[in-house]
């Protein structure tokens, strides 16, 4: 392990080579290609893990999402691809596989997955159905009961908002009176589908002349502890207006706050029982 970490911090893609063997690779040696992947794949780390998912056997799949669950939120955004493969383990048949996606797509922050873990809650498996709801509650910021039906309504809900009200409040947040756009931010914040996009709908407000609202906004995007609110925020402190300046920067320490009071999931959580052939 130790040589083939050498090996790949000393040649430039050494490690994409590496990973071209994981399929292959005995189990011993699949643990340690993983283990290398994870610690000398560098921002490359994630997708080069991701995409060995589904190549060789269950196994070593858990093998790949435990080393995933260590290094996943490294204050870098995941590529489409890469929160895909993972989701893909949702539906997988071994429970503790899919338990791990889970922890793996909370860690990558992937508020996408929110319908394919709220479909878990009804899972035979109650360590699955415990991981499901700890993603959900942590993605979504909402304190709803471990059940489905409570998530299904909340879910449709959210849906028909942004089918019949997202548009009207984008609108108002670019173009609207200061008074519309006051309440599209207000509406706009109170959203926890879709996460990523209601910061880019907030984020919009920024730009706008009203010192008022522009520290609304912000305030509304600290309430977000999202590294995609962290970067809309971060230009606001050189803001012309000081009071936005210090809004701006009041929001970027909630943020920090909250990163600092985010107790990882513990892997020992994960159920050592397997049906792993």
């Amino acid at each position: 392990r130790a040589a083939l970490l050498g090996i790949c911090e000393r040649e430039r893609g050494s490690v994409r080579t590496l990973a071209g063997f994981f399929p292959r690779a005995l189990p011993s040696a699949q643990t340690v290609i993983a283990t290398v992947l994870a610690r000398a794949g560098g921002d490359e780390a994630t997708g080069l893990l991701a995409a060995q998912l589904g190549s060789a056997s269950a196994e070593a799949d858990a093998l790949l999402l435990l080393e995933l669950a260590k290094i996943a939120g490294r204050d870098t955004g995941e590529d489409q691809l890469v929160l895909e493969r993972v989701r893909g383990i949702l539906g997988h048949p071994d429970a503790r596989l899919a338990t791990l996606g889970c922890l793996v797509l909370e860690k990558l922050r992937d508020h996408e997955a929110v319908p394919d873990l709220i479909v878990l809650l009804s899972d035979d498996d109650p360590n699955l159905r415990r991981r499901a709801h700890a993603a959900l509650t942590s993605l979504t910021g909402l304190t709803l009961p471990a059940e489905e039906q409570p998530w299904i309504a909340w879910l449709a809900e959210a849906f028909a908002w942004w089918d019949e009200r997202s548009e009207s409040c984008r609108v108002a947040l670019v173009s609207g009176s200061a008074t519309e756009a006051a309440a599209a931010v207000h509406e706009t914040a109170g959203q926890r589908l879709f996460v990523d996009q209601v910061v880019e709908m907030l984020a919009l407000t920024l730009g706008r002349p009203e010192p008022d609202l522009v520290a609304s906004a912000c305030r509304a995007l600290g309430a977000i502890p999202e590294r995609t609110a962290h970067e809309a925020l971060a230009p606001l402190v050189a803001h012309p207006d000081p009071a936005v300046a210090e809004r701006a920067r009041a929001a970027l320490r909630r943020h920090e706050h909250a990163r600092q009071l985010a107790v990882p999931p513990s892997l020992a959580r994960i159920p050592a029982r397997s049906s792993l052939p």
